[in-house]
Order: structure tokens, then sequence, then C-alpha cells
């Protein structure tokens, strides 16, 4: 059992809280530091790329669209999801479901019907030697690339026609990472491996790494400034050959062109982030969330490429009281300008056409289409 105490000390008239941690060995933690740092927060002060709330703004309501919810609590096996970790849509009228619980992907039409499911735990062509955590479509939605878990393996398939789906292969990337994303034919990484330079990671399609871009996590103990340098979200616009990066849960979002140049950089005004906490001895995790920060949870291209951001922003304090909505915002993928579109629900990760995919792991793992009601 993990113990939890809180220690208040005092200090130059200032009243500091030190979280202490007791294992069942009675090995015992203490915060350093949480972050990220202000060091790590990029400054951005240019009014055009400073994005801010309307909480009188809605996204999607009962009277613009209806619901299409796939996933029961208790039911078949195909009716039933392990846990959701994400979806992507192919621009064809399908979207793909990553099932990390049962270790698949699953192709459902925009009405919510099931057309096949590919993936499965193993060590052949088309199958994952770790949990799938992340999916690209690319090639005008014949390609679609998965990144497991721990970020070591890309798995790649080509569809073809509905429902038709074949294992292309899959290569090591060398790496410890959480996200990545697939555009003109290169393969997108955003994680580390100790002794390598940078930690934006540029692969070609076959596996071969050709550029590594950005510095560590500012950090003088390179241990954490490692593990600081894969938690982030990121993706990918091919048609305009931009990569969106969003490092340790700072309230700013970088676009970088294909020679990993920075082309813009837009501030989430509102945004006051949960904080990554670093640990003594070795050890680090998420600080409990307190009312009034956030979380980013989402960032993902629409067919056109332009990107939307998505984060949730706690009421009350813990992971359990995660919000049922989050605060939605548009970035114009050339220009880096944005739009706040609205109040939405928790969490968008596709949208094509008026339709709006949000998925759920709470109270049981679900997907929600919002289908725009037509007149």
């Amino acid at each position: 059992m993990i113990r939890i105490s809180r220690v208040s000390l005092v200090l130059a008239g200032l009243v500091l809280s030190t979280l202490v941690v007791a294992n069942a060995s009675g090995q015992r933690y203490r915060i350093v530091e949480l972050h990220p740092t202000a060091e790590n927060i990029p400054e951005v002060t240019d009014p055009r790329f400073i994005l801010e709330e309307d909480p009188h703004v809605s996204f999607v309501g009962e009277t613009s669209h209806e619901k299409i919810t796939i996933g029961v609590a208790d039911g078949e096996y195909h009716e039933m999801f392990g846990r959701i970790a994400t979806l992507a849509l192919t621009g064809n009228g399908t979207v793909l479901v990553v099932d990390a619980g049962n270790v698949e992907v699953r192709m459902y039409d925009y009405d919510g019907i099931l057309l096949t499911t590919f993936g499965g735990s193993g060590e052949g062509p088309g199958e994952f030697r770790d949990e799938p955590d992340n999916i690209s479509v690319v090639d005008k939605g014949s390609s679609v690339f998965v990144l497991g878990s721990f970020g070591r393996f890309v798995t790649a398939f080509e569809l073809q026609g509905e429902s038709a789906v074949t294992a292309k292969g899959n290569f090591y990337t060398g790496l410890t990472a959480h996200n990545g994303c697939a555009m003109n034919e290169h393969f997108w990484v955003y994680g580390y491996n100790p002794g390598d330079e940078g930690v934006l990671h540029k692969f070609t399609y076959g596996g071969e790494r050709v550029a590594s871009f950005l510095e560590y996590y500012k950090l003088p103990r390179p241990y954490f400034a490692q593990r600081f340098s894969r938690n982030g979200l990121i993706a990918c616009s091919e048609a305009h050959g931009i990569v969106a990066l969003n490092r340790l849960n700072a309230p700013v979002v970088t676009g970088y062109r294909e020679d990993g140049e920075m082309a813009w950089q837009v501030k989430l005004a509102d945004f006051d982030p949960v904080r990554m906490a670093e640990y003594s001895p070795r050890a680090w995790g998420w600080d409990t969330p307190k009312p009034g920060q956030s979380m980013l949870r989402s960032i993902f291209t629409d067919p056109a490429g332009d990107f939307y951001v998505q984060y949730l922003t706690f009421e009350k304090k813990g992971f359990d009281n995660n919000p049922a909505h989050g605060h939605l915002f548009k970035i114009d993928a050339r220009t880096g300008e944005g739009t706040y579109l609205g109040i939405a629900p928790a969490v968008v990760q596709g949208i094509d056409s008026g339709y709006v995919f949000s998925t759920t792991n709470s109270p049981f793992p679900q997907v929600v289409i919002h289908k725009p009601k037509r007149d």
C-alpha cells in the first residue's frame, strides 16, 4: 500500500506543501519539483496566437446533433471495448477505434456499424507487440500506422475498399515514447533514447531514422530531463506538412515544418496545467489535479489538414472527477492562427463534414458519434 501525507513547511513567509509518499516496504518519496517549469514554457506575446475561452459558446448540442453510441457495459465481445486509446478518421466515411484493452483496431462506418477488426497481440505481420496506443491515417485513407504504448514499435496496414485490411509490416523505433503521427512518407515520434540527440524524430515508412530535432526538456537532472521528453501530444497535417506538438501539458502548442523549423506557437491563455511531480529518489507521476487546473487531452486534424485542440478543466480535485466537457479550439495549420469553437463533449478526437467523434472510458468505454441533424 502507498501512503500519502502532506507536510507543511514555512519558509520566508510562504507555506509550501510537500507531498510525501511511502510504499508498502517503507520507501519514502518527496516532491522535488513540479513540471513544466517556467523555463520550459515558451513565451507567446503576439495576440494573434493567444487563444481564450468563451464559456457561453457550445460546440455540439442536442438541437444540432443526434448521438450514436458504440460500446456497452455488458454484452457480446464485439459490443464492448476493453479500453479506448484513441481514434482516427480515414476520410472515406469510416472511423478506426484503437481498443488498447483488447489489443486491436475496429473499423466502423459513420452510423456506428462495425465493418471489420484487425491487429491482435503477437509478433507476426499486422500484430501488436505492445498495446496499441496511437494511430495515423494517411495517403487519402489507404495507409494506417499504429504506434505501441511504449513507442518502440510501429505497425503498418493498407486499407482497400470499405473494410479490406492488409498488413504491411512493422519497424522498431529504438525510442521510449507515447505519441507519433504520419505524413508525406515519414512517421514522426516524440520521445527519447538515452545518448541520442533530439526528441522529435523523423522516420521513413520503412523504419529508417532520417533526422532528429528539438532539445531535451530543460532540467539539470538528466534522468528526469529524458523522461519528461516523452510526455506530450502530437499530430501531423499531411496537407500542409506541419507537425503540432504539445510538451508535458504546457499551455502552448507549437507547429514545426518538415525540416524541423518552428512554424508557429499558440498559447492557451486560460490553461493552468496539471503538473508532473518529480520525486526523490527517482520517481515521477502526475500531481493530483486541483480545481481550475487543466489537462490537454487531444490534438488531431480534420480532412483539410487543420488542427483541433481540446483540454479539460477540473471543477473538483482528483482524476476521479474527470470533466464531461472541455474547451475546443481550431488552429490553422499554415498560419497558427486559431479560433475558439466552444465547450464540447470530452474527449473529441475527430471531426468530418459536421460529424464529431468523442471517446470516454468512464463509466465504461464508449465512442459517441455526434451526427449532424439535417433539415
